[in-house]
């Protein structure tokens, strides 16, 4: 038996949508800025004499420098980067308590039966929304309530024990170890490729600053160009930060593994605290994304 995010309840889905859009957004908008920078940077590395062309690049520097003017102050009402945190951070939550509640783990132990389990759910789910009050609108426009337990989810809790652990075992360690080792290996790959570029631009400015000093006559400032460049490339991976989630994926990745190896000499009894404490593993990593990303405040709702 398979569990997919459809089997989850309607809020991990509504959460973790709103979270990959404003990410898009964030990264879109801040890499659209980063880019108008470099233009600027072009727009004004001219330096012949044509006053046509002179004043032409004025006006487009100023357009620029305009735009990226209301951009970035749209960026901060719109606080993209908050939701893309909070969104995330109630997915995560959701789909943790999900587990939870599936395999009988505390707090919805095997004592409690369906209609109890399902009332501790649910109000452990009020509380996630609760401890994020600013993104309620987000969330209750959607009906978060609505689909709060799901069909599969009290299937698979009715499970016997055999099952469950082969369940959990597969579509929540195992894939979920996949899933941060593929992270990994990407973030890793493009770590790399942006150290090489930026490599390349910088050996790039060596040959133009020499080609300066030989030849002084230039009508375009080609090393500021570089310069803007090298800056927008280093700001880029601020934002996209690919070694330290490379580094964070790998560090998760392993310790599932670590878990995955303990899966055969774990029985009924111990089951409980067993996913308890994988879940406490998956819920590190998070934690530790969101410090990474905003250390200022990461308590903060």
């Amino acid at each position: 038996m398979s569990i997919d995010n459809q089997d989850l309840p309607k809020l991990f889905n509504i959460a973790d949508s709103a979270s990959k859009r404003s990410q898009n957004y964030h990264v879109w908008f801040s890499g659209f800025v980063l880019a108008l920078s470099f233009f600027a940077a072009v727009a004004s590395s001219y330096a012949g004499q044509n006053t046509l062309i002179k004043n032409i690049l004025a006006w487009a520097s100023l357009i620029i420098f305009i735009l990226s003017f209301f951009i970035t102050l749209y960026l901060d009402r719109a606080k993209f980067e908050w939701s893309w945190y909070n969104g995330r951070a109630i997915a995560e939550s959701v789909k943790t308590k999900s587990w939870r509640f599936m395999m009988h783990s505390d707090p919805y132990l095997c004592d409690l039966n369906i209609a109890s389990a399902s009332t501790a759910f649910k109000n452990d789910i009020q509380k996630i929304i609760s401890a994020h009050q600013g993104f309620a609108k987000i969330i209750r426009s959607n009906d978060p309530e609505e689909n709060l337990i799901t069909p599969r989810m009290i299937e698979i809790r009715n499970l016997n024990f055999e099952d469950r652990k082969n369940i959990y075992l597969n579509e929540r360690v195992i894939n979920q170890k996949k899933w941060y080792y593929a992270k990994a290996d990407f973030n890793n790959s493009r770590a790399g490729s942006w150290y090489f570029v930026i490599l390349a631009m910088q050996f790039t400015g060596v040959i133009f600053s020499i080609v300066g000093i030989l030849n002084q006559n230039m009508e375009f400032n080609i090393l500021s160009l570089i310069a803007a460049l090298i800056s927008a490339s280093i700001a880029w991976l601020q934002i996209k930060r690919h070694q330290d989630l490379a580094n964070s994926y790998a560090v998760a990745g392993e310790e599932l593994s670590r878990i995955q190896l303990e899966v055969d000499s774990i029985d009924e009894a111990s089951f409980p605290i067993f996913v308890s404490n994988t879940e406490n593993a998956i819920s590190r990593e998070h934690t530790l994304w969101i410090a990474k990303r905003d250390p200022v405040n990461q308590g903060a709702n």
